[in-house]
């Protein structure tokens, strides 16, 4: 009898630990089911927001800026003869000037309150040859450029842009030749046009004294005379820094 009832209690307590297995298998399987599940919630996040930072485009490059580029029109100096002038492209305003003393700042809109870029005022007419609209005072000057061999009229030299400028109020058109300006090469010329520039405003403005600022930006030309300013602009956008060095301006390559 003891033996019978020393039996059925193993047996019993063998049941318990078979249920107890059970129990401890399946909350085991449910944890590592939690975990799959949220492994792959996991991964589907991530797949999603790769995802969407794919479908995020860059800013398509405009007609106008693809020709600014492909013409390398900020690096351009464009310039003719009787009389001698220059042309110069900047985001916000072309540049015209002649021996004459003449200087235009050209907008590329009609109006005077728009804000209009170079990139805006281009239409390209074919893979060589496009057209600038500029405004000076509400009168349009059209401006055409072409990618071929030019010459001044003056030297054997040939260059590869040739340029016309028509006035639309006078019928008047004058032809020119362009090229890229090698910033390590012309450096020393540019130097000096600064200097000469330094040394006629303080001729016109009767300064005795030039106070010299580390930026040239907050020197006194540079806020009160509009073509210094335009000049020194010009510089930084072919790529000079200009340093300050013992009261003297200097340009340096980057």
């Amino acid at each position: 009898m003891y033996v019978q009832k020393l039996f059925t209690m193993k047996t019993y307590s063998i049941r318990a630990l078979l249920i107890l297995l059970v129990i401890a298998t399946a909350c085991n399987f449910g944890n590592k089911a939690d975990e799959i599940a949220n492994s792959s919630e996991s991964d589907s996040i991530s797949q999603l927001e790769s995802a969407n930072k794919s479908a995020v485009k860059k800013p398509t490059e405009s007609k106008g800026e693809m020709a600014v580029r492909n013409f390398e029109l900020k690096k351009l100096i464009f310039f003719g003869t009787e009389p001698f002038w220059d042309m110069k492209f900047k985001t916000d305003f072309a540049e015209y000037s002649n021996s004459d003393g003449t200087y235009l700042k050209l907008s590329y809109s009609p109006k005077a309150d728009a804000q209009s870029t170079l990139p805006d005022a281009v239409k390209m007419l074919s893979e060589n040859e496009l057209q600038i609209t500029t405004y000076e005072n509400g009168k349009k000057l059209q401006i055409t450029i072409k990618k071929e061999s030019c010459s001044d009229g003056m030297s054997d030299e040939s260059y590869a842009y040739s340029i016309s400028l028509a006035w639309e109020s006078d019928n008047n058109t004058l032809f020119g030749c362009g090229r890229v300006i090698n910033i390590e090469t012309e450096k020393d010329r540019f130097e000096e046009e600064l200097w000469t520039r330094i040394n006629s405003l303080q001729e016109d403005y009767k300064i005795q004294t030039l106070v010299y600022e580390t930026d040239i930006r907050n020197f006194d030309f540079y806020k009160k005379d509009a073509y210094f300013k335009s000049y020194v602009d010009y510089l930084f956008d072919l790529g000079y820094n200009v340093t300050h060095e013992k009261g003297q301006y200097y340009l340096k390559t980057n």
